[in-house]
């Protein structure tokens, strides 16, 4: 399995409603399960661009 890395949006604290990007990482077999990972944790809305394979 890869390491793909990208930028998510998370809350800033939890009384907030402001978010602030931050770059993580997912281990999948491919690009498309990576994204399917992220925007299941995450949600679609807060996933920004497309994850970057870093490493197999």
């Amino acid at each position: 399995m890869a390491t793909y890395e990208c930028w998510v949006r998370v809350p800033v604290s939890q009384n907030s409603s402001s978010k602030r990007p931050v770059k993580v990482q997912v281990t999948a077999n491919n690009i498309s399960d990576a994204l399917a990972i992220l925007r299941s944790q995450h949600g679609a809305d807060n996933v920004v661009g497309a994850p970057i394979k870093i490493n197999d």
